[in-house]
């Protein structure tokens, strides 16, 4: 919908960035992702970024919006198909 828009506008589609899916995600969405699918809380990925809960929270919900995917486990279960099963 949003690319049809684009294109109605006369933008070009092609160097449009994806706005869903996984190459929508910034490189800290993706590193959250990842961190999520090892298994670790959002304190715990908060102290491993730097940063704080609501920080992670808050690139959690943008990580839904753009995968389309309503909650944590979901999120998990793809995360874990996307990046491979977490190191035992």
């Amino acid at each position: 919908q949003v690319r049809d828009r684009l294109a109605h506008a006369g933008a070009s589609v092609a160097d449009q960035p994806a706005v869903t899916g996984w190459s929508s995600l910034t490189p800290t969405e993706t590193a959250v992702a990842e961190l999520l699918a090892r298994g670790l809380t959002n304190a715990e990925i908060a102290h491993q970024r730097g940063g704080s809960r609501r920080t992670v929270e808050a690139h959690l919900r943008r990580i839904y919006a753009k995968l389309q995917i309503d909650g944590r486990v979901k999120l998990t279960v793809a995360a874990t198909e996307h990046f491979g099963r977490p190191p035992s």
